[in-house]
């Protein structure tokens, strides 16, 4: 079978192997003992590269959720978004006056540091050093309030429609590109079957005392959710964000989580910083 991988990864496994010991005894004949060793047996596991027929199928099944999700009573995104605009924004009015406020200092501090900057690092004095200094921490504790603002917003629109379908399709994914390797061959790691009867098994090894398989499934669902938003593609991407050996499970959801919450707070952020730019040319 030709199986295309998107990445591969090897992982030791230990467990009690049977060994025979052979020695003799005082007549000089052969004695075999079974002792059993603890040694680590290497696994190696595999990203499956989908085909086009696996993405129109994950479209599909991305379109069903998408009605599913809308039929139980959750909202599309662009209502969500209508109805905070029609209330006047996802922010509370104090909030909204600390984010102008925070804004203001930060297009201050900016304009501080761009002075000290034109002076030339040789020409400072230690008072203009210090200043310098204090601007610096001062745009970094703006910038993480900013973001944190933002990302309180953004958590607003997490119980979309298209959200839900999302979640359900990166699982999707995970349930269908995740493989290991038995014998010469390649098998899917939750088995044949369907999207209910692989979801079937991996509750069962998430609620399961096997912490080897866990963490395998974790770091499953780890790499692919990466590679589903855009962030790795090739092998060396994989190679860099891979963790390797994942003893946080926790640690990695809230990863996962927060990564595309941080990039729109990011986009959103320079967005305003530019405006007031503007605003003060």
């Amino acid at each position: 079978m030709n199986f295309k991988k998107l990445y591969t990864f090897k992982v030791n496994q230990e467990a009690l192997i049977e060994e025979i010991e052979v020695s003799k005894d005082e007549k000089g004949e052969e004695v075999k003992t079974i002792k059993k060793v603890k040694k680590n047996i290497p696994l190696e596991f595999a990203i499956k590269k989908p085909n086009r027929v696996m993405f129109e199928d994950a479209e599909l099944f991305y379109g069903i959720r998408l009605s599913e999700s809308i039929k139980a009573g959750l909202l599309p995104k662009a209502l969500v978004v209508k109805r905070f605009e029609n209330d006047g924004g996802a922010l509370s009015r104090q909030e909204e006056i600390r984010v102008k406020e925070l804004i203001e200092k930060l297009a201050i501090a900016q304009k501080e540091i761009f002075l000290y900057e034109t002076k030339g690092e040789k020409s400072r004095t230690e008072i203009d050093e210090s200043n310098f200094q204090s601007n610096v921490a001062m745009i970094q504790r703006i910038r993480q309030e900013l973001i944190e603002i933002e990302r309180t917003k953004s958590e607003i629109f997490e119980q979309t429609a298209e959200n839900r379908a999302r979640n359900k399709t990166i699982m999707w994914w995970v349930l269908n590109l995740a493989h290991k390797k038995e014998g010469e061959n390649f098998i899917p790691f939750f088995g044949e079957g369907s999207y209910e009867e692989r979801l079937k098994k991996y509750d069962e090894i998430e609620e399961s005392e096997n912490e080897f398989l866990k963490k395998i499934l974790v770091r499953f669902a780890y790499l692919i959710t990466f590679w589903y938003v855009g962030k790795i593609s090739t092998e060396k991407d994989f190679e860099e964000v891979d963790l390797h050996d994942i003893d946080a499970v926790e640690e990695l959801n809230s990863k996962i989580e927060d990564l595309e919450k941080e990039e729109k707070s990011t986009a959103e952020l320079k967005d305003k910083e530019s405006e007031t730019g503007k605003v003060s040319e």
